[in-house]
């Protein structure tokens, strides 16, 4: 922590090592491939969405094959009256046949004399005939329902809720495991790392304690996971529930991101186009803070700019990257900058009526950036704080108090107000300090120890040099002023106790004292004696005559009793 303002301004910024540099890129690499990825998955599915030719055959949360449309009837409507017989057929403690017979020209599928489907033309792939197709569905139906009446025995259900049980243990095992591992073993090894990156000074290490729980969350709700699919893949009733809700969510997934949202113009906008543009200004931002890291720490460190030079360039290149990017990437997603132009007019309606203080902290905060009469790094004073300019934002600065507290101050209360900058300019400031001694000391002795103290603190600048002035005769003693530099304004407070403490040292040990405040009490008396007006005069004689006879009668009463 810099000592004074001084090295305050001298402090650099430290270069950022490359690693830090290639894992951020690293990491923007693989959210880049990761939303690239889901992209094509949603797309992908919209492939494959509830309205396309084909439905699927399944029974107990197994697919088997898939229907095509034929004449008036969907494919969604032929698999679902299929499905519907399926689970009955399966829940029979008898043998199953399944035979193809030709019904209409057309070979169907039978099962114990009970009609199932139809193969239709559009179902037969290409270079296959109907009968053909036919045959390999009916052996996979049997296949498949011989397999769904044996996990419905009594044998089988007992074994799948063993390895329930199984699973459950195995997943509380691993979540207690891994929290233990990650607290003990590799946790230690983490805060090393982390110790090391902190030392470092690189952006957003204090974040990595949290995503390191969060990994741990992650992984414990993977296990979890895991162990809830393994369990509903053993029981028939609890696997088709999956199916089905997995089914129905990426249903009604697809069904959402389709729906337009909105229109602008002759376009609609749907949930993709709006992630799309999310995942671009995420992009920008990230872009853009990559770029500023650089400029501080490879550009504007070489220079010889000061701590507030530096935070105006950065702020402005930030501002400029953000804006033209957030205009070409609006323009490119297909939203014509006219609308851009009215939006920009309606809102500035609206910050001219309901926003007027934050547009006018916006505007203060511009006058600050470019007037530059307060830097990030100044010394100031506004009633009733004192502190350093740590951040000069677009609505507020940062002051931190000498009590190292931090204060948000708005913009406007720094242009309309008086403000104190003892860092303007020069940091270089003259203090007053004023000191009393009796009539008795020789003025000229008294000069030489203020100066003298003066000299010996290491704070106390030698040019300009100190001085001392006579300011004149008190009531009580004689009056000087001890002028001093200091290029540390804001430890003047500890410099003024510093230097009076060698004051006092310096001035008893050539025998000049300091003194008190004195005040002359005069007390003015009248005539005495003091005259009464007749009627108060003989009602205090009557009260004294009345007390007189009450003692007397008092004391005559005592001496009988005594007797």
């Amino acid at each position: 922590m810099p000592k004074n303002l001084a090295q305050l301004r001298s402090v650099k910024i430290r270069r950022i090592p490359a690693k830090a540099f290639r894992c951020f890129w690293i990491a923007v690499l693989i959210l880049a491939s990761l939303f690239w990825g889901g992209f094509s998955l949603i797309t992908m599915a919209n492939e494959q969405s509830p309205l396309a030719p084909q439905a699927e055959v399944v029974i107990d949360g197994r697919p088997i094959f898939r229907l095509s449309q034929s004449g008036s009837y969907t494919a969604q409507q032929r698999v679902d009256l299929v499905n519907r017989q399926l689970p009955r057929l399966a829940n029979l403690n008898q043998e199953l046949q399944v035979e193809v017979v030709e019904r209409n020209e057309q070979p169907a599928i039978i099962v114990n004399d009970q009609y199932l489907l139809t193969v239709t033309e559009p179902d037969v792939p290409p270079g296959k005939t109907a009968l053909k197709q036919a045959q390999e569905w009916a052996h996979q139906i049997e296949l498949s329902l011989q397999r769904a009446q044996f996990e419905r025995q009594p044998a089988y259900l007992k074994r799948a809720a063993g390895l329930s049980i199984l699973a459950l243990v195995i997943a509380l095992v691993l979540h207690r495991g891994l929290g233990y591992f990650w607290r003990r073993s590799l946790g230690s090894f983490l805060q090393r790392i982390m110790q090391k990156i902190t030392k470092r000074e690189t952006p957003n290490a204090q974040n990595l304690q949290f995503f390191l729980g969060l990994e741990l969350s992650l992984l414990r709700l993977a296990v979890w996971i895991a162990s809830l699919a393994f369990i509903s893949s053993q029981f028939p009733y609890l696997r088709q529930q999956r199916y089905d809700l997995l089914n129905n969510s990426i249903k009604n997934l697809i069904q959402f991101i389709q729906a337009p949202l909105f229109s602008l113009g002759e376009r609609p906008y749907t949930v993709v186009d709006l992630l799309i543009l999310l995942g671009l200004f995420w992009g920008l931002f990230a872009l853009t803070q990559a770029s500023v890291q650089f400029l501080k720490a490879q550009v504007l460190r070489r220079t010889r700019l000061d701590r507030g030079a530096q935070e105006i360039a950065t702020k402005i290149f930030r501002y400029t990257i953000l804006s033209l990017g957030s205009l070409i990437l609006l323009q490119a997603w297909g939203i014509d900058l006219r609308s851009i132009a009215l939006l920009g007019g309606a809102l500035g309606i609206g910050i001219g009526f309901g926003l007027q203080d934050i547009a006018k902290n916006f505007a203060s905060g511009l006058v600050l950036l470019f007037e530059r009469s307060i830097q990030v790094g100044d010394f100031i004073e506004i009633e009733p704080y004192m502190g350093v300019v740590e951040r000069i934002g677009a609505r507020s600065i940062t002051l931190q108090t000498l009590d190292h507290i931090s204060v948000i101050v708005p913009n406007s209360r720094l242009v309309e107000s008086q403000v104190v900058n003892w860092s303007h300019d020069k940091p270089v400031s003259r203090l007053h300090l004023a000191v009393g001694v009796s009539y008795d000391a020789d003025p000229e002795i008294v000069k030489s120890a203020l100066l003298q103290a003066a000299q010996e603190h290491s704070e106390v600048l030698l040019k300009p040099a100190p001085d001392v002035f006579f300011k004149g005769f008190g009531d009580n003693a004689l009056e000087f002023d001890l002028l001093v530099w200091t290029q540390n304004p804001e430890g003047q407070f500890k410099i003024r106790s510093d230097l009076y403490f060698q004051i006092e040292k310096i001035l008893k040990n050539n025998q000049i004292s300091i003194p008190y405040p004195q005040r002359d009490l005069h007390l003015r008396t009248g005539q005495l004696p003091i005259k009464f007006a007749p009627d108060i005069t003989e009602a205090l004689i009557k009260a004294f005559k009345m007390i007189e006879a009450r003692q007397s009668t008092y004391f005559n009463h005592s001496d009988n009793h005594s007797d």
